[in-house]
């Protein structure tokens, strides 16, 4: 009896510990197949790898139906000397994005979200990975503050700080 006890003590410790997973996700609105909801985030964005680019930003997010999921299904970049920044691109888009939050050792910040492996084309390279930013729900901003995204191969990782601002409907939620 002792060790069915204690075997229950060790499940439950696990399954307090354990992350959320996607399905505790809550994006909204959302929207349905016949009736596709884009969301908007825009704002400045400072892309630098070998080249530092002040730029105009439009992100668009897709949330399924059940609010479970959501998508960034375009982004481009505008502006910047000589225009430089519409030379910037996203290749292979839609990419998932997530909500995170942060262990309780974090301070601060209560939700991140992360899009996962995001591809940026630069001036001069690619950079590929995980990317995360900070959730201002209250403000509706998504806040990328220094977020390096990995050189491909011999490349230079590329660092993005900016704003994003969200319309005020969005909300993004641990459920």
């Amino acid at each position: 009896m002792k060790r069915i006890i204690a075997s229950f003590a060790a499940i439950a410790a696990i399954a307090v510990g354990a992350p959320a997973f996607a399905g505790d996700q809550n994006f909204q609105p959302h929207g349905t197949y016949q009736n596709l909801v884009t969301n908007s985030l825009t704002g400045q964005l400072n892309v630098r790898q070998t080249v530092n680019l002040n730029c105009n930003a439009d992100f668009q997010l897709y949330f399924e139906s059940d609010g479970k999921k959501a998508w960034l299904t375009s982004a481009s970049l505008s502006g910047g000397t000589l225009g430089l920044c519409g030379l910037v691109s996203f290749p292979g888009l839609a990419h998932e994005v997530q909500i995170v939050t942060p262990d309780a050792s974090s301070s601060g910040v209560a939700t991140k979200i992360r899009i996962i492996n995001l591809t940026v084309n630069t001036l001069t390279s690619t950079c590929q990975g995980t990317v995360e930013a900070d959730w201002d729900d209250v403000n509706k901003i998504a806040l990328f503050n220094n977020v390096v995204l990995p050189g491909v191969g011999s490349a230079g990782d590329c660092y993005i700080n900016g704003d994003l601002q969200a319309g005020s409907a969005v909300t993004i939620s641990r459920t």
